[in-house]
């Protein structure tokens, strides 16, 4: 069963390559590449993480002077666990766009989810020296710090995101979680509502998530989310 599942993968990334490979050579430079680039991110809100690197190594090959196919292909990459590869496609992308706020963020992303605190950490500093006020790095940098132990810094900057933002929903997620690694359910619950009356995908992400196992029994949190 396994085989058969990676014979299915491949072959849709083949169709993948020989669809998107026919449609650059007939439109050669006149692809629009906005709509390049929402293929593969819409590929990457499925989670089709394999296919997203395809169309975005296609667009890094009809546009390699622009940051969007490198950033997009580190994002898939870090979800595929291909840390290294990611690391080097945000350099790629930062070397045209040394100055640029999301891509700093973004790659303290992929440390994070690597484990690899404190670079994420440094990436979501140099994205706040940028521009003080942008609030994703603060509230990534406040879950690493949550995690690394010190919760009150952890939380003043997940805070002080929300202040800057109060329309992030991954900042009452966060919120959420740290709640619930504190043990204080109904608050975790609250907030985990916020979230999710902004977007919908915090039900989703509730549903799998580790920082919410001790709610999962709990009917405020079912009632919310849904089983898993």
């Amino acid at each position: 069963m396994s085989i058969h599942r990676q014979g299915r993968t491949s072959f849709s990334s083949l169709i993948v390559i020989l669809l998107f490979s026919a449609l650059l050579t007939a439109c050669d430079e006149s692809l629009d590449y906005a709509d390049v680039i929402k293929h593969g991110t819409d590929l990457i809100e499925a989670s089709k993480f394999k296919d997203a690197v395809v169309v975005l190594d296609l667009a890094i090959h009809t546009y390699p002077d622009s940051v969007g196919g490198y950033h997009h292909k580190a994002r898939a990459l870090t979800e595929l666990g291909r840390y290294e590869e990611a690391w080097a496609m945000y350099d790629a992308a930062l070397e045209l766009e040394p100055d640029n706020r999301a891509l700093h963020n973004s790659k303290g992303w992929s440390f994070d989810r690597s484990g690899e605190f404190d670079q994420a950490i440094a990436a979501f500093d140099r994205a706040t020296a940028i521009d003080s006020t942008y609030a994703n790095p603060y509230n990534h940098k406040g879950w690493v710090r949550f995690r690394q132990g010190d919760e009150e810094e952890g939380l003043m900057l997940v805070r002080r995101a929300m202040r800057l933002d109060p329309t992030y929903g991954g900042v009452y997620f966060n919120l959420a979680r740290m709640h619930a690694a504190r043990g204080e359910g109904e608050e975790a619950v609250e907030q985990l509502r916020t979230a999710v009356e902004i977007s919908g995908k915090y039900r989703r992400l509730a549903k799998t998530n580790a920082a919410f196992e001790n709610l999962r029994t709990e009917v405020d949190f079912l009632s919310l989310v849904g089983a898993p």
